[in-house]
């Protein structure tokens, strides 16, 4: 109950975040390298629908300097992690919200190495490779999209112009079909996409000024497919023409959204604790039940067996679901109240994710500590990286 309620606050406080439009610019500034400190491993193997046992626990200390024959451990002390996806070098890249900088993190040897973005940004979150190989994230907190150069490590940051006196807060980020990266816009309600070659923005505005965007990606169609939280709704919008489209999906809070290996889009239903699916061809909605009550389904993500992976961010679990079949498998998580959130297929065939762990004292709420685990497709066995402990 404490950790229902504490997530259930940590919605309402986004539901409330206000941020601070910019003006049009860009700051290029040089990059910095983090140091590799301590963490705790834990691995488990998992069976659906019952609690994995920890088989053992490590603490590793390393120095900064180390390079080669490093245990499978990650430096991330003091993140609130969310989205991670798989670069073009092979790494897994993360935003750190609580350092203000951009990560990766090698799936073999576990090196984390972290580039601090430069005074006056804040709250990167949505991030995304684009088709000049740089990768591309939104500030959600000061109304800017950044650019990070696997090159040389340097970062450019873009103004979103405001257009209207609504407060702007620029959340999920994709590559499109038009070579451009499209953003949602929380806040503002509107997608935008900005141009790698000489960072234009444009912005469409929602149909309803209570429309939310959050997450987005390109869908099969080649339109770009974006999901509404509190508005409750799928929407498409044309890269060509602007145009946009919107599906209700009856007071769910629709969070990701993926494509499938069956062509639909699939998304999770936060409230509703269902995986939906919606043909983007007729926008006809298929809704299947997960077995977990108040499971509140959060990032998904298509793995390397077809079938569809999703984080239970109540629930504690990450959950399988057959675009054949329907039916679901879920996984307990080794650790209680992980609330995982962001998902990902590794480089190694593996599912990544991110997560936060409630350190509470009797019912007093303590801090947060941060993780990040893997699961395997093949046997489920889970492997969860443990740290700020």
């Amino acid at each position: 109950m404490i950790h229902e309620k504490l997530r259930i606050s940590i919605i309402c406080v986004f539901c409330l975040f206000v941020i601070i439009p910019g003006l049009i610019g860009c700051i290029p500034i040089h990059s910095a390298t983090s140091s590799i400190t301590s963490v705790s491993v834990i691995t488990s193997s998992s069976t659906p629908n019952t609690m994995s046992t920890v088989i053992s626990t490590t603490i590793v200390t390393l120095s900064p300097t180390s390079a080669t024959g490093l245990p499978n451990i990650f430096d991330l002390e003091g993140v609130y992690l969310s989205p991670i996806i798989v670069g073009t070098d092979g790494n897994l890249w993360f935003p750190d919200i609580s350092k203000n900088s951009i990560g990766k993190i090698s799936p073999s040897s576990g090196i984390v190495t972290e580039y601090q973005l430069p005074a006056g940004s804040g709250y990167p979150y949505g991030i995304a490779f684009g088709s000049d190989g740089n990768l591309w994230f939104t500030e959600r907190n000061v109304n800017k999209i950044g650019k990070f150069s696997l090159t040389d490590g340097k970062i450019t940051q873009y103004d979103i112009p405001a257009i209207n006196d609504r407060p702007h807060s620029p959340n999920g980020i994709t590559a499109g079909p038009d070579g451009n990266l499209w953003f949602t816009d929380y806040y503002g309600c509107k997608i935008g996409k900005i141009s790698p070659g000489n960072g234009k923005i444009s912005q469409y505005a929602l149909p309803d000024p209570k429309d939310d965007p959050t997450s987005i990606i390109t869908g099969p169609d080649g339109n770009l497919w974006f999901t509404e939280l509190t508005a409750c709704k799928i929407g498409k919008i044309s890269p060509s023409t602007g145009a946009i489209i919107e599906y209700d999906v009856h007071a769910a809070m629709p969070s990701g959204i993926i494509i499938g290996p069956d062509g639909n889009l699939w998304f999770t239903e936060l409230i509703r604790y269902k995986i939906g699916k919606i043909t983007p061809a007729t926008g006809s909605i298929t809704e299947f039940d997960i077995p977990t009550v108040r499971s509140y389904p959060f990032g998904i993500t298509t793995g390397n067996d077809g079938n569809l992976w999703f984080t239970e961010e109540i629930g504690n679990k990450i959950g399988k679901l057959s675009p054949e079949t329907g039916n679901i498998t879920e996984y307990q998580l080794p650790l209680q109240e992980n609330s995982p959130r962001g998902i990902t297929v590794g480089p190694d065939g593996n599912l990544w994710f991110t997560a936060g762990k409630d350190v509470v004292n009797g019912d007093v709420f303590v801090k947060w500590s941060f993780i990040i685990g893997k699961i395997s497709s093949i046997d489920g066995k889970i492997t969860e990286y443990v740290v700020n402990n």
